[in-house]
């Protein structure tokens, strides 16, 4: 019989320029961002390394998924050019290829939209971080309507527009009325992902907006209900359960012999769903710093002076970061190979990867 190949996923911060200063992003506030703003790779640079891209996923058997971001990709200014590039050297290594943005709405118009489509642009994330009010006083100004111009736009020339939602306690009040928002403009995807402490922020500051446990459990008990009902209505609009506590969320619901089926898949120790970290991605910062996670501070090399599958495979510690034995409790739970919670949001509060989740109510 044969296999479905899986995705290796390169997310690629090709520029750290941006149009917008977040309150929220991780970008503007660390010292990174400071020291490597002026290090931007050039086309000849960033060709070699779509070209690593392309050998990595042949030695590793996988389908390439290069995701384009930033800051905003479209403001590197051979942008155009790397998309040309990715799909030049498809040809030369007779590969699929996919291409998918995460960027702003703001240069997103019908010639545009259409010449993404030329490229072979399939998604095209935007990002919506509560209703009108508080998503500008944590974006800019006027940009919670540009998101819905933009989705149009994309969707007229065949672009897939998804939607991202960055959750903290300041916008959760508003997270289900986004979420039926994006359903009725029929946006492909939805999806939230808890928010990360930035290194400019005090760690009284983040605490502010986590939420505790049981608080995180009840909101998503609220979310899937919405989920069901919006669904019926919107059918075209795919919930994406990007948060790992989902696994844990659905595994109270099950019956006692889908829980014994779980727990006898557990045994073959094989990875099923969670964190893709070590699994089946990279990122790569402007300057061509590998990060195991962009969520938190994981430098494990860089391109092209490194191979991408040499990373991969051979770093110590990306291969630390792997090693599922070292989670403190998590170790012992069912879900180990399903869930694992969020490490970068573990990290945020306790500097260790590896300590349990603060919103996981299974380990509290």
């Amino acid at each position: 019989m044969k296999t479905r190949k899986p995705n290796f996923y390169l997310q690629w911060h090709i520029t750290d320029r941006c149009s917008q200063r977040c309150k929220h992003c991780y970008l503007y506030q660390s010292e990174y961002i400071q020291e490597n703003q002026q290090k931007e790779l050039c086309i000849d640079v960033l060709s070699l390394i779509v070209d690593d891209m392309y050998k990595t996923v042949l030695q590793l058997n996988a389908n390439p998924i290069f995701v384009l971001t930033g800051g905003d990709p479209m403001l590197h200014p051979d942008f155009w050019r790397v998309l040309d590039v990715i799909n030049e050297l498809a040809k030369k290594h007779k590969s699929k290829t996919a291409i998918d943005i995460l960027g702003n709405s703001f240069f997103i118009d019908e010639l545009t939209a259409g010449r993404l489509k030329t490229k072979g642009v399939r998604k095209y994330q935007l990002s919506l971080d509560g209703l009108e009010e508080k998503h500008d006083f944590l974006r800019k100004n006027d940009s919670y309507h540009d998101v819905f111009r933009a989705a149009r736009i994309l969707k007229e020339a065949g672009i897939r527009p998804t939607c991202m939602f960055t959750l903290s306690k300041f916008n959760a009040p508003d997270l289900i009325e986004v979420m039926k928002k994006i359903m009725e403009n029929n946006f492909g995807a939805f999806a939230f992902a808890r928010f990360c402490k930035p290194s400019g922020w005090s760690m009284e500051e983040y605490k502010e907006q986590m939420f505790t446990p049981e608080e995180y459990r009840s909101l998503l008990e609220e979310v899937d209900n919405a989920r069901k009902i919006l669904s019926i209505t919107y059918p075209r609009t795919k919930f994406v359960f990007k948060d790992h506590l989902w696994e844990l969320y659905f595994y109270e619901k099950c019956s006692i012999k889908e829980k014994r089926q779980i727990e006898r898949i557990r045994k073959q120790e094989i990875v099923i769903s969670g964190c893709s970290l070590g699994v089946a991605s990279l990122s790569v910062l402007s300057d061509g710093t590998v990060y195991a996670c962009r969520r938190f501070e994981s430098p494990i090399g860089k391109v092209p002076e490194q191979s991408l599958f040499d990373l991969f495979i051979m770093s110590k510690e990306l291969n630390r970061l792997r090693n599922l034995t070292r989670y403190k409790k998590c170790k012992n739970c069912p879900l180990l190979y399903r869930c694992r919670g969020c490490g970068a949001v573990s990290h945020g509060v306790s500097g260790d990867f590896f300590s349990p989740d603060p919103q996981c109510w299974h380990l509290a």
